[in-house]
C-alpha cells in the first residue's frame, strides 16, 4: 500500500497517469474492503483503510485540478486584453484541449480588436481632416457622430452635439426639413441655403438614408460650405457686368462718331477734323481699358510665381516718373521726386513695380487740379522700403477709402471718365503689392489731397 500511495503522490507523474492509477487503486481498495467485510467479523479496520487512501489521493488530485482551473480562469480573464502577452498551450494535463481552444480564441480576439482599432483610427483620420461637415443621425434624428468641420461651420463645440437631436443642436430649419424628407421618403435629398447663425454662410447639404437588415436606421448628412465659391461667383458676375458696361461706352461713342464723320464729310467737311479728334480720344480710352484688363489678368496669373530679381526701388520709380513727366506737364501739374540714395535692394519684379508707380502717378494726375503738385519719395522704415506718393488733389472721402482698390470703383465717376480713367488703376496697384508680400496704405482729406504709402519687405 505504501508503494502505491507513493506512486500516486509522485510529483513527476502527469495528472492523466495519476488519475488512471488512482482509479485502479480505488477498485483494488474496494475489492479489499469487500473481502475484509466478508472474511472478517470487524468492518471498521477495512473501512478506515479505504477512506484514508481515497482522501489522500483525492486531496492531491484536487490540488492539481484546482491549479489547472486557476490557470484556466486566468486565461479566460485575459481574453482580448491587448496589454497581456499572447498565450501558448503548455499544459500537458487533461484540460489541454480546453486551454488550447481558449488560447486560439484569444489570438483571434486580439486580431479582431487590432483590426477594429486600425479601422477606427483610419475613420477618425478621414473625418477629422475633411473640409465638409459630416453628421450621423439615428432614426429619431439624434446625433451619433459629428466631425470637427461641423464645429467650424456652425461655430459649435462638437463634443456637446452627440446625443442631442438635430433641431436642438443646430438651429437650421433647412437642415431639419432635409432630414425629415430623407426619413419620410427613405431616399437621398439635397438642400442649398443661406444661414445667418452664428454668421452668414452659404451651405449645400446632402442627406443619405442609412439602412440595415431591419430597414432604415439613420441619416448621413454631408454639409459643404460654398460661401467662398459664391463670393467668387458674385465677383465674376460683377466683373463681367462692369467690363461690358465699360466697353459699351467707348464702343458706342466710336460708332456714333464714325457715323457723324461719314455724314459730316458730305454736309460739313470742316467739322470732320473735330469729330476725328473725339474719335481718337474714345479709341485711346478703349485701348487703355484693354491694356489695364490685360495687366490685371497677368498680375493675377503671376501671383503664385516666385519673384527673385534684386532691384532698386528708387531706380524703378525714377524710370516711371520720366515716362509720366510729359503727361503731368500737359495737365499743368508739377511732378517732383525725393528719392533716398542708400536704400537696400528688394526682391521683386521690375516690370510689375514700374507698372505700380505709373498707375499711382496717373491716378494723381487725373484727380489733381491744374497747378497742383505730386511728390514721390522713398525711405527705409523698419524692415521695409517705403514708396510714398503724395498729391494735392481733390481727396478721397473716408467712406470711400476702403473701396478704392476694388475693380472699376471710382470716387468721382464723371471726372474719371472725362480724364480717360478705367477704374482699374488702384486695383492693379493692390495686386502688385500683394505679389510682393507688401502693404499699401492710404491717407486722404477731401479738398487737400491724398497720400499713398507702399511698404515692400527688404528680405
Amino acid at each position: 500500500m505504501d508503494l502505491v500511495i507513493g506512486l500516486i503522490l509522485s510529483p513527476g507523474m502527469s495528472s492523466r497517469v495519476r488519475a488512471k492509477l488512482f482509479a485502479s487503486y480505488v477498485l483494488v481498495a474496494l475489492a479489499a474492503f469487500v473481502a475484509a467485510t466478508t472474511l472478517s467479523e470487524t468492518l471498521w479496520p477495512a473501512l478506515i483503510i479505504a477512506v484514508v487512501i481515497a482522501l489522500m489521493a483525492a486531496y492531491y488530485a484536487s490540488g492539481s485540478t484546482a491549479d489547472m482551473l486557476s490557470r484556466l480562469a486566468a486565461t479566460i480573464g485575459e481574453l482580448g486584453d491587448e496589454n497581456s502577452p499572447p498565450r501558448e498551450p503548455d499544459d500537458p494535463d487533461s484540460l489541454e484541449p480546453v486551454a488550447t481552444a481558449l488560447t486560439e480564441a484569444d489570438n483571434r480576439f486580439r486580431q479582431v480588436i487590432a483590426q477594429l482599432t486600425t479601422d477606427k483610427e483610419t475613420r477618425d483620420l478621414i473625418l477629422n481632416n475633411m473640409r465638409d461637415g459630416v453628421l450621423l443621425l439615428d432614426s429619431k434624428a439624434e446625433i451619433i457622430l459629428a466631425n470637427p468641420a461641423i464645429g467650424r461651420i456652425f461655430r459649435l463645440d462638437v463634443g456637446d452635439l452627440v446625443g442631442r437631436t438635430l433641431v436642438h443642436a443646430i438651429p437650421s430649419q433647412e437642415l431639419d426639413d432635409l432630414v425629415a424628407s430623407v426619413i419620410a421618403k427613405e431616399a437621398e435629398a439635397e438642400a442649398d441655403f443661406d444661414t445667418f447663425m452664428p454668421r452668414e454662410r452659404h451651405l449645400e447639404a446632402v442627406g443619405l438614408p442609412i439602412r440595415d437588415e431591419l430597414g432604415m436606421s439613420g441619416v448621413l448628412l454631408v454639409i459643404h460650405d460654398t460661401t467662398g465659391k459664391q463670393r467668387i461667383e458674385a465677383v465674376r458676375r460683377d466683373f463681367v457686368a462692369n467690363v461690358s458696361h465699360e466697353l459699351k461706352t467707348p464702343v458706342s461713342g466710336i460708332t456714333l462718331l464714325a457715323d457723324t464723320i461719314i455724314t459730316g464729310l458730305e454736309t460739313d467737311p470742316s467739322q470732320a477734323k473735330a469729330f476725328a479728334r473725339k474719335l481718337k480720344r474714345e479709341t485711346d480710352r478703349l485701348a487703355q481699358l484693354v491694356r489695364d484688363l490685360l495687366d490685371l489678368s497677368q498680375l493675377e496669373a503671376e501671383k503664385m510665381r516666385p519673384v527673385s530679381t534684386q532691384i532698386s526701388l528708387s531706380d524703378v520709380a525714377l524710370k516711371a516718373v520720366t515716362e509720366q513727366t510729359e503727361a503731368a506737364a500737359s495737365a499743368g501739374i508739377s511732378l517732383r521726386t525725393e528719392f533716398a540714395t542708400d536704400l537696400p535692394k528688394i526682391t521683386g519684379s521690375e516690370e510689375q513695380l514700374e507698372l505700380l508707380v505709373r498707375n499711382l502717378i496717373d491716378n494723381g494726375v487725373k484727380y489733381t487740379p491744374k497747378g497742383g503738385d505730386i511728390l514721390l519719395s522713398t525711405k527705409t522704415t523698419g524692415g521695409f522700403v517705403a514708396l510714398i506718393i503724395k498729391d494735392t488733389g481733390i481727396g478721397i472721402p473716408q467712406s470711400d477709402q476702403k473701396r478704392i482698390f476694388e475693380r472699376f470703383y471710382r470716387v468721382d465717376k464723371n471726372r474719371s471718365r472725362e480724364t480717360g480713367g478705367t477704374g482699374l488703376g488702384l486695383s492693379i496697384v493692390k495686386h502688385v503689392v500683394e505679389n510682393h508680400n507688401g502693404q499699401v496704405k492710404v491717407e486722404s482729406t477731401v479738398g487737400l489731397g491724398s497720400k499713398f504709402t507702399i511698404l515692400l519687405p527688404t528680405t
